[in-house]
């Protein structure tokens, strides 16, 4: 499975890394594992479509972020019944295509901090 580190996601949906790591704590996926220091979390590649439908959805409608991602979710699958009378509907095909090419462009642009020491230059 593919992944990418938060701040590579973050610049694909648009957000800043703090609020994406804010939204993916109010959230519980178990194909996201806590980052620890110094240890950026990886976010499957095939998840980011649903976070970007969430973060819009939250912003849009101003619902909770659980109740937005379980929204995508339904989403994702294509029509989702919301009460009797309302169905929503999403284009995943344009979500898809846009993640795909943000995402193309953040690969380019975040580069990894080196962790540790830097490393002594050799001597003359």
């Amino acid at each position: 499975m593919r992944a990418v580190t938060t701040a590579t996601a973050a610049v694909a949906l648009g957000m800043r890394r703090k609020a994406l790591d804010n939204l993916l704590g109010r959230i519980d996926l178990p194909a996201v594992t806590p980052g620890r220091q110094g240890v950026e979390r990886r976010i499957p590649v095939a998840l980011l479509p649903e976070l970007f439908l969430t973060a819009e959805l939250v912003g849009e409608l101003s619902i909770s972020v659980r109740s937005a991602f379980a929204l995508a979710r339904r989403l994702g699958q294509g029509m989702a019944p919301i009460g009797p009378f309302l169905q929503v509907m999403v284009d995943t095909a344009a979500i898809q295509r846009e993640i795909d090419r943000r995402l193309e462009v953040a690969i380019e642009t975040v580069v990894r901090r080196p962790r540790g020491r830097p490393r002594m230059s050799p001597g003359p």
